[in-house]
């Protein structure tokens, strides 16, 4: 499936303004930390990410959740979770996050839509929504 994974026109630009001021981390539920590196080499994204982690794909929410507790030192850290899967929802709301859902992707806007989570038609919505640019944590 690595060779099907492509960029969204907005990836570039939303990972460059990111990168000036906040912390990327890559959170992906896969079966080995070789394979999303590639996938990153890959698509040219691998050089924004301060840190990768890796979780299991049977226990992504539960291990992705404990991830971000791990990461986040005091209640003033600023994190939230972009993603576009049931798993990236439900480790958002284990962590006590906030989570933008993209509905383009792994899900669509009904599908979204039909479980009730607000989900998001591209990255500059997601980055709109959280003023993500003026926070530095």
């Amino acid at each position: 499936m690595i060779n099907y994974d492509t960029l969204y026109d907005d990836t570039l630009e939303i990972l460059q303004k990111l990168r000036e001021k906040n912390k990327i981390i890559y959170l992906s539920s896969r079966s080995k930390k070789e394979t999303l590196i590639s996938s990153l080499k890959k698509l040219k994204i691998y050089d924004y990410a301060n840190e990768i982690y890796v979780t299991n794909p049977k226990n992504g929410s539960s291990e992705k959740s404990k991830i971000i507790n791990e990461i986040k030192k005091n209640e003033d850290d600023f994190i939230v979770m972009i993603g576009d899967t049931e798993v990236d929802y439900k480790a958002a709301s284990s962590a006590n996050i906030k989570s933008y859902i993209l509905n383009r992707g792994f899900r669509n806007k009904e599908y979204w839509g039909l479980n009730n989570i607000k989900s998001y038609n591209n990255l500059f919505e997601c980055i709109d929504s959280i003023n993500i640019y003026n926070k530095t944590k």
